[in-house]
């Protein structure tokens, strides 16, 4: 790890059932930032089904659109890229994973 890598593992007790958001919030500076996010998984279970038939991973891009709410505030709202983006552009992916027994 470089020095100026941050590590963050959250423990499961930190999570909920269905969905949970991971938000990077910019704290000074102004120069280019670039991040990776990577999930890591383990599930304890002794009898775990193996998935032996397809599995299927839909990727989807949507364009983030600030928009000042209030004073001190800001709201993102999401629209449709329909795969084409230009440098610049803030996106959020949407990976959908899903497997058959």
């Amino acid at each position: 790890m470089r020095e100026s890598e941050l590590v963050l593992r959250v423990p499961p007790t930190g999570l909920r059932p269905g969905k949970n958001d991971v938000l990077l919030d910019r704290v000074g500076g102004t120069g280019v930032v670039f991040y990776s996010v990577e999930l890591k998984q383990s599930v304890a279970m002794e009898d775990l089904p193996a998935l032996g038939g397809e599995y299927n991973i839909k990727r989807e891009y949507v364009r983030l659109v600030p928009r000042r709410s209030g004073d001190d505030r800001w709201v993102t709202r999401t629209e449709p890229t329909n795969n084409h983006l230009a440098q610049g552009d803030r996106i959020r992916v949407r990976l959908t994973l899903s497997g058959s027994p």
